[in-house]
């Protein structure tokens, strides 16, 4: 097993958008003094990181043109491309979030693992993922490469990356898919999801939104944010959280 691996992925610089150079580069910052010993990808489009990103990670694939089509789905050729590089480097797992959310949780990658080998899943999951609805969270993921690299080899981008990851999750175990505009889940859906995916809040990925906070963390060191909890990814008006950890456990075990 070789897991301490990072994937920031899901950002896009358009001219104009410059101030996220710098977003990107506190995010691979705080990642990089958290987990000194993890291999670290970053993958995006547009406008080049700046060179203090650059040297800061281990491997970089950055396209000048936007790939328009991926945004808002998941940024799938990307993704999939920073996955594939992990497998190639010998990584068994890996954690991916987004390169403008970085985790205040140090050594992320062995805390998420500790969570799989417990609860014996493949992934460990956070509230976007739903089971009322057929969609699993495909921003902040920690789980096993060969079924994630499976997930992301064929995507719709005319749909969400929720639905694409969900459907290709369900296939991918031998599971018939749903067409993606259905988004009611098929009655296998909810053992498949407890018997693959652990769950957790977003509190405990420890995911920081700088992006939409950035007037307030534009000259700040992350690691000295208090209350750190009142900025994460989710905490604004419209974040589709589908379940609580207490809730998903309490279906699971009751």
């Amino acid at each position: 097993m070789k897991n301490n691996c990072i994937l920031l992925s899901h950002v896009f610089i358009r001219t104009g958008e410059e101030y996220k150079i710098k977003i990107v580069e506190k995010t691979v910052d705080t990642f990089t003094r958290l987990n000194p010993d993890a291999y670290i990808i970053l993958t995006g489009h547009g406008l080049q990181p700046n060179v203090e990103t650059k040297n800061k990670v281990n491997f970089l694939h950055w396209k000048d043109k936007i790939i328009e089509e991926d945004i808002d789905s998941g940024h799938p050729h990307l993704v999939h491309l920073g996955y594939e590089h992990a497998r190639e480097m010998g990584f068994t797992h890996a954690f991916k979030s987004r390169a403008d959310c970085p985790s205040i949780v140090p050594d992320i990658c062995n805390f998420m693992h500790n969570i799989l080998k417990k609860e014996r899943t493949e992934i460990v999951v956070t509230e976007m993922t739903s089971l009322k609805k057929l969609f699993i969270g495909d921003l902040f993921i920690y789980g096993k490469l060969n079924p994630l690299i499976k997930a992301w080899s064929r995507w719709d981008c005319s749909h969400s990356g929720l639905q694409n990851f969900a459907n290709n999750w369900m296939e991918d175990h031998n599971l018939a898919r749903n067409s993606l505009t259905n988004l009611d889940p098929p009655t296998y859906w909810k053992k498949l999801v407890f018997e693959t995916m652990s769950f957790r809040d977003m509190k405990d990925f420890g995911c920081i939104n700088i992006a939409d906070f950035w007037h307030l963390f534009k000259n700040v060191d992350i690691l000295q944010v208090e209350n750190w909890a009142n900025f994460l990814w989710g905490v604004k008006p419209g974040y589709p959280i589908q379940n609580t950890q207490e809730e998903f456990y309490k279906i699971k075990n009751g």
